[in-house]
């Protein structure tokens, strides 16, 4: 594995849910945007967090529908050859609207990119793949040390109604 000391983005929405009560090491700056509940700004702030300061490891936590408003911005992380991690959580939509306004709307659901092949586009300094297990996830996170002079991103597949414990526990509150 690797050792961290930097900046972990977490997307709005499950993302966010899914982060907040993550152990990270003492140093680690967590940025997150709840308050307006904007979705896409977090592949433009791992932009700026690992351009302000290359010399820190930064971590993205980002849905499948957040990253399509922003992906192209990967682009430019690799264009000045930046080396963050990128997890993107491909649950085929937005699913804390999902929780919120009903499973079945087809207004949640998006569009599914081969988001693993997505930032190969932009050049060759990528490391990429896709995952749908834990197995398969162990064995990734295994390989991020092998690619630490390059972008690395993991396409983890999950089920449209996988959510984290705190989101369900916070929906649950307040959903009837």
């Amino acid at each position: 594995m690797f050792k961290f000391k930097g900046h972990v983005i977490a997307e709005t929405g499950s993302s966010t849910f899914g982060t907040y009560t993550m152990p990270m090491p003492k140093g680690t700056t967590y940025i997150n945007q709840t308050l307006w509940g904007s979705i896409g700004y977090s592949v433009g702030a791992l932009l700026g967090a690992a351009c302000a300061d290359p010399n820190r490891q930064c971590i993205l936590f980002v849905g499948d529908g957040s990253f399509q408003l922003t992906a192209q911005a990967i682009s430019t992380v690799m264009r000045n050859n930046l080396t963050p991690i990128v997890f993107l959580l491909n649950n085929k939509g937005y699913t804390i609207e999902r929780v919120i306004h009903g499973a079945k709307r087809h207004y949640n659901d998006v569009q599914n990119w081969n988001y693993a092949n997505l930032p190969k586009i932009f050049g060759d300094n990528v490391w990429s793949t896709k995952v749908s297990s834990e197995q398969e996830l162990e064995q990734a996170l295994q390989s991020l040390s092998h690619h630490s002079d390059k972008l690395r991103f993991i396409e983890i597949e999950l089920e449209p109604m996988d959510l984290p414990k705190m989101l369900q526990k916070t929906t649950d509150s307040f959903v009837q």
